[in-house]
């Protein structure tokens, strides 16, 4: 079937791309727009933003001025200024395809999933036929673990363009997500047959099922990350994968090779600085002291939220999933709304946290409680296990009254080679690329955690990994009294649960609890020298 051609994408000094509010000639600032454009094919940026926002300002609804500025504002990498010039679009051109796409995809971009899924909608109705349409709508509606419409809309592209390989590689991952594995491993096949150079199927297929032996899927690997020309991006990606198959080869030194080159790629395409992590665990140590802490007086409502916190790869997904097998809890993964607030009270600066007032923190939890209400079915507890909210304990404190805290801790080597071996999505986790930052930070992950156990005395529920998977039969209920949860066999078969799960830890958390995994790095003892003996020197914030 004929590729869909999608309309739009350049930035113009004509009607905005999807238009049907301008006719030829009906256009204001006509010889400013065509300058502007030119300055902007010229390589002058900046003068034809200039210029745009001069017609801005004498015409503030100006469609084609406001859809320019949008296009700029995206390329650096604004993206709610980028909204902000849309919604102006689409307030004068509903039927803009182009704005309205456009701003679904901004509105992605900072998690406002909700809305981006309302203008997606629109964009839809504009053009019923768009394949990419309903691929995003189905992302979408994964990332708000809606599965049925995920699973709707992701179809529907497919049967608009069948031998489209993103939406059977997404597809493939919402199944893997739902632990429908062989069909996950069908639909990743799918992907691979429709584009046999897409990397990203490749290390989702490799991920996603069990190598006993060499075969042709992880040959098609290895050329394919050997062939001449191969991208940084496509080398993170099948090194991944090459990695991970070549463990369960136990072919451990071709692994470590394969993961080592995965994480270099993915530090070139992602340059991170970890003393930015750094300064804001010293901030957060630093105004959460004691004294703040004892005035603690927190929102409260009826669903009672529970974070679980600690390092990727200590144990999170799994406690998560013990406590979700629960009647009474739900399972809302990693929400990353706490870090949101935390950014909107800090309005630019982590210092002006220490400024607001017992009413703001009530505030602030209110408006939290208010964001996981709409995740789950009126269960009673709430869980957020977003790792990284390690950082935020005092705020969770100062904002949520009845906010109960599990702290998973596990070996700091096993963690380490955890972390090192995964591909996690988005930067924010980056520092698990180069083997000397990730012991750096977990040790600067230690000093913190201490510091909370200080002023939080028995407030924090330590569950350790190695001995939560060597007695499940006593961690598991002690885990449910702390919470003050009564004791559900479900929770000691927490693999049969069926729900959504969209960690690395995906398949793990569909087996029963084993031991395979400690001491594993032992495995691994000479490539990991470097991180061993970083983790062995003191840190302080």
């Amino acid at each position: 079937m004929a590729r869909k051609k999608r309309r739009g994408g350049a930035i113009t000094g004509r009607p905005a791309p999807g238009s049907k509010q301008q006719r030829p000639g009906s256009i204001p600032f006509q010889a400013e727009l065509a300058l502007a454009f030119q300055r902007m094919q010229a390589g002058h940026g900046v003068e034809a933003e200039s210029i745009y926002r001069q017609i801005v300002a004498r015409h503030k609804t100006h469609p084609q001025a406001n859809f320019a500025l949008a296009m700029l504002m995206n390329a650096r990498g604004l993206a709610g200024a980028a909204i902000e010039h849309l919604q102006v679009v689409i307030q004068t051109q509903p039927d803009n395809l182009d704005a309205q796409t456009r701003l679904a995809a901004s509105l992605r971009k900072l998690r406002r999933d909700e809305e981006a899924l309302r203008h997606f909608k629109i964009a839809a109705r504009l053009n019923s036929g768009d394949y990419a349409l309903y691929n995003n709508m189905g992302n979408t509606c994964r990332d708000l673990r809606r599965v049925e419409d995920a699973e709707h809309y992701l179809l529907k592209a497919i049967e608009l363009q069948p031998d489209a390989p993103e939406a059977h590689n997404n597809l493939g991952a919402l199944f893997s997500e739902q632990g429908r594995t062989n069909e996950a491993i069908e639909q990743f096949r799918r992907a691979i047959v429709c584009k046999p150079d897409y990397a990203k199927a490749h290390r989702n297929l490799a991920t996603t099922r069990k190598h006993e032996k060499y075969d042709d899927e992880i040959s098609a690997m290895e050329q394919l990350y050997n062939k001449p020309g191969a991208t940084d991006f496509e080398k993170m990606q099948l090194g991944f994968g090459l990695g991970k198959a070549f463990e369960e080869l136990q072919n451990y030194k071709q692994a470590f090779e394969y993961w080592s080159v995965a994480n270099r790629c993915q530090r070139i395409l992602s340059p991170y600085n970890i003393q930015n992590a750094f300064g804001e665990m010293k901030a957060m140590q630093q105004i959460f002291g004691p004294e703040l802490l004892a005035d603690a007086d927190g929102a409260r409502a009826g669903q009672v939220p529970i974070f679980i916190v600690g390092m990727p790869r200590s144990g999170t997904s799994l406690t998560e999933q013990i406590l979700a097998s629960h009647s009474a809890v739900y399972g809302a993964g990693e929400l990353e709304l706490i870090g949101q607030l935390v950014r909107k009270a800090a309005q630019g600066s982590i210092e002006n946290l220490g400024r607001l007032r017992a009413g703001d923190w009530r505030e602030l939890g209110a408006e939290y409680l208010a964001g996981i209400a709409q995740w789950s079915d009126g269960e009673s507890y709430v869980v957020n296990k977003l790792p990284e909210n390690f950082l935020y304990l005092g705020v969770i404190r100062m904002m949520l009254a009845d906010a109960i805290i599990i702290h998973c801790r596990r070996d700091p080597m096993d963690t380490g080679l955890s972390c090192f071996k995964n591909h996690f999505l988005g930067s924010r986790l980056d520092y698990t690329c180069e083997l000397n930052e990730l012991g750096t930070y977990y040790r600067h992950y230690e000093a913190l955690m201490a510091h909370w156990r200080d002023v939080l005395p028995d407030e924090i529920y330590v569950s350790t990994y190695e001995t939560l998977v060597a007695s499940p039969e006593t961690k598991i209920p002690g885990l449910l009294d702390f919470c003050g949860l009564p004791f559900e066999e479900t929770c000691m078969s927490f693999h049969k649960t069926k729900r959504m799960v969209a960690t690395a830890s995906m398949a793990q958390v569909r087996q029963p609890i084993h031991q395979r995994s400690v001491q594993k790095w032992r495995y691994y003892e000479q490539e990991l020298q470097s991180l061993r003996a970083v983790l062995e020197m003191p840190v302080s914030l």
